[in-house]
């Protein structure tokens, strides 16, 4: 493994606002990140929006990086009553087959 790739939901259409919500997520992910720095991973997080786009980075990337661990964040938007995988191929329709929680 190489690094760690977090695409997530949010952030907005505006690079400020991305910007902001990237700082803010990297203050609370920095425990992580230091796990990642200290066995010398790459750590990306990037904020793509809206919560297709956030899917759609995400499976690109899980198609194109082969050894780095790619985790998606978005909103559960409502109760999850099963599994998460379960809970957004039910509510979006994602296909997620081959991806592990």
């Amino acid at each position: 493994m190489s690094g760690v790739a977090i695409y997530m939901e949010g952030g907005g259409d505006s690079r400020d606002s991305k910007a902001a919500l990237r700082q803010g997520m990297g203050v609370f992910l920095d425990p992580l990140k230091a796990v990642a720095r200290a066995r010398s991973w790459r750590w990306k997080l990037v904020c793509c929006g809206g919560r297709q786009e956030a899917f759609g980075a995400f499976v690109h990337a899980l198609r194109s990086s082969e050894s780095t661990v790619v985790a998606l964040l978005v909103d559960a938007e409502g109760p999850v009553a099963a599994s998460p995988r379960a809970h957004l191929q039910a509510r979006d329709g994602w296909d997620l087959s081959g991806v592990t929680e």
